[in-house]
């Protein structure tokens, strides 16, 4: 675990661990833990009464297997809640997720929750625009400090945006 303490912030800043969840290679969820509330969110596009148990338990499994890597990782912090006691928070559904009845869409809906970062909120909205969300994706990940082109492409980007403006005007 030596990268842990790179990739991982200390705790004292840390509110809220978002773990996406792949599925039988089809459908994908996300796992919200809530320090601050004390609580796991598991959003989901498409929960039925048959994959929910069956989704809570890989839940449980990752939240298990979370509260070892923050032991691990962070083993010299203190905490506000004890590691251990994680793996008994409760598991709830937010409002206002649509059932899509598929999962071919199911990527998009995680991330597009996975982009409220620090802005989560229990109650989501069932819209979702997926070229939108493809967009703003790509465009977060070539404006990222890890694009090693991502100078060329700010460069790039401004000529063309000063040879529209001379066409405009």
């Amino acid at each position: 675990m030596f990268y842990g303490k790179d990739w991982m912030t200390p705790y004292l800043n840390l509110n809220l661990i978002y773990i996406p969840i792949h599925e039988n290679k089809e459908h994908w969820y996300l796992q919200v833990i809530c320090i601050e509330e004390r609580k796991i969110y598991h959003l989901d596009s498409h929960l039925t009464m048959e994959t929910l148990d069956y989704r809570k338990d890989t839940i449980r499994s990752i939240t298990k297997a979370m509260s070892r890597i923050i032991a691990v990782v962070f083993q010299t912090q203190e905490f506000i809640f004890k590691v251990g006691d994680l793996e008994e928070w409760h598991i709830c559904e937010p409002r206002g997720i649509p059932n899509c009845g598929q999962s071919d869409n199911s990527a998009i809906w995680v991330l597009e929750w996975m982009q409220m970062q620090h802005s989560f909120v229990s109650t989501l909205y069932g819209i979702l625009d997926e070229k939108l969300v493809r967009m703003k994706v790509a465009l977060t990940l070539l404006l990222g400090n890890h694009n090693e082109h991502k100078k060329t492409l700010m460069t790039n980007a401004q000529k063309n945006w000063e040879h529209v403006n001379d066409l405009i005007q």
